[in-house]
């Protein structure tokens, strides 16, 4: 890799290189899932616990937070202490319920309305329906 920086001016070398880093690196890789698949099979019935944590591995699916209870602060790093958690939840709360609009609109109660007419009253009363008798 330190030949690689270097010819980092001559285009040409500099790309092949590149390529023999990259297919060195693949077979590497290559060869450590084939050990772990080998790993996987002769656990495959004496330690299934131990299997499965081998194929997380494998598959690349990390846990994020080992303890249920840590969360991320605003600039992305992990808390895990308790304080830490619970004033980072205050802060989150705080932010939801922050009040950014410039000013109030008063809204006007219009307690008087239209005046209501007995015509409307009786077409009102005709389109309901009648009330069913009781036992």
């Amino acid at each position: 890799m330190e030949e690689r920086r270097k010819s980092k001016n001559v285009e040409a070398k500099y790309k092949d290189l590149n390529r023999n880093i990259k297919t060195k690196c693949n077979a590497a890789k290559e060869e450590w899932i084939n050990q772990q698949s080998q790993e996987i099979e002769q656990k495959l019935n004496i330690d299934s616990k131990f299997m499965h944590s081998i194929i997380k591995d494998v598959s690349g699916k990390k846990i994020k937070c080992s303890s249920p209870g840590c969360i991320k602060s605003k600039d992305g790093t992990m808390l895990m202490e308790k304080r830490e958690i619970l004033n980072r939840w205050s802060e989150y709360v705080e932010d939801l319920s922050k009040d950014d609009r410039c000013k109030k609109t008063k809204i006007k109660n219009n307690i008087e309305g239209p005046t209501i007419l007995e015509e409307e009253v009786e077409a009102a009363k005709k389109k309901m329906k009648m009330e069913k008798p009781r036992d």
